[in-house]
Formats: structure tokens, sequence, C-alpha cells
């Protein structure tokens, strides 16, 4: 989570920078909305964190639910 939320807020910083860059402003102009970038896809990171792991809950419970199906399937075969 925490490498995940740090990686997306680096992203951040750099969109600033290439922001400034692209309007030729000097890169260091603003440091309260390097912060702000920062957060706002911090933010956004962990809520893709917490996404991906409910989507691996849900397929480790849906893989539990198939291999209980294929089981019950292959023994009800071997008795008929």
């Amino acid at each position: 989570m925490l490498f995940n939320t740090l990686g997306f807020a680096g992203f951040g910083l750099g969109v600033r920078a290439f922001q400034l860059g692209l309007q030729k402003r000097p890169v260091a102009s603003g440091p309260v909305a390097y912060l702000l970038s920062a957060a706002g896809f911090g933010a956004f990171g962990y809520l893709a964190d917490g996404w991906e792991h409910s989507q691996r809950e849900m397929i480790a419970e849906k893989q539990g639910l198939l291999r209980q199906r294929r089981e019950e399937r292959d023994a009800a075969a071997a008795t008929a």
C-alpha cells in the first residue's frame, strides 16, 4: 500500500513539473501546488490499492467456489 501511494504521489510531482514545463514557467514556482498534486495523486493511489485488494479477495472467493463445484461435479460423476 505504501509503495503504491508513494508511487502515485511521485507521479503527481512529475505531472506538476511537466505542466509547468509546458507553460514555460519556472519549475520551482508554486510549491503548494506540488503538495496538492502529490496529495491528490497519492489519494488516488491509496484508493487504487484498496480496489486492487478487494478485487483479489473476490477472485480468490470465486476460485474457491469454482474448485468446490468442480470437486462436487467430479464426485457426482465418479458415483454415477
